[in-house]
């Protein structure tokens, strides 16, 4: 009789969890892990202001720009909390799915669209090589012309720089599965769903169009 009850209880408590994705208040707080966020239950209280950072993307920058979000908080406070998967304000939820430790200048991405695969969007900098100008590479020539090692040459023919690269992201609920959205990728979670397939598969844009396609799967679920 013990026995049964105490497994009673297990499952009770394992099968009453409700998904966030199910509930219809998103409760306010920082979330330690995936699993918090996941059953809508911040283990920390959240009494922080919010700053908001617009980054651009793109080469220059030109492309278009994304809102970053950092937790305006003590260092010391933010130490003592530890790493974090994300927060929620009471009306959004922010995420960081590195988990990295929290701190004033640790970044989130707000959850644009929630379902079995929620979606975000995060900007990754990545070094490109900019070739020079042919009178850039005269100039520099003239300046080392006593140097005759060929790598020297090619590394003077181009600059490296930093440029942000705009990356569209899913988190599958069920798995807490991280995947970047891709042609790819949306094609291999629609296969199903032959008619959408058929229809993305006729788009000219398609790399424009996946965050439609995905939220289209989803609702037709």
């Amino acid at each position: 009789m013990i026995l049964f009850t105490v497994l009673f209880f297990v499952l009770l408590t394992g099968y009453g969890q409700k998904l966030i994705i199910n509930d219809s208040i998103y409760r306010k707080g920082i979330y330690k892990t995936f699993e918090e966020f996941k059953y809508n239950k911040p283990s920390i209280e959240f009494n922080y202001d919010i700053i908001i950072k617009n980054r651009g993307y793109g080469l220059l920058n030109t492309a278009g720009q994304l809102a970053i979000y950092k937790i305006l908080i003590n260092k010391k406070v933010g130490k003592s909390i530890g790493n974090i998967f994300g927060f929620c304000d009471g009306k959004n939820v922010y995420i960081n799915d590195n988990s990295p430790r929290l701190s004033p200048k640790t970044e989130f991405s707000k959850i644009e669209y929630f379902g079995k695969y929620c979606y975000y969007k995060e900007i990754y900098n990545q070094k490109v090589s900019t070739p020079k100008s042919r009178a850039e590479i005269n100039i520099k020539s003239t300046r080392n012309i006593s140097i005759s090692n060929n790598v020297r040459r090619i590394k003077n023919r181009s600059e490296t720089s930093t440029e942000g690269r705009l990356v569209e992201k899913i988190i599958n609920i069920d798995s807490g599965k991280v995947i970047k959205l891709s042609i790819k990728t949306l094609r291999d979670i629609i296969t199903n769903d032959k008619e959408l397939l058929d229809e993305f598969n006729k788009e000219s844009q398609q790399s424009k169009k996946l965050r439609e396609y995905l939220i289209r799967f989803i609702d037709n679920q």
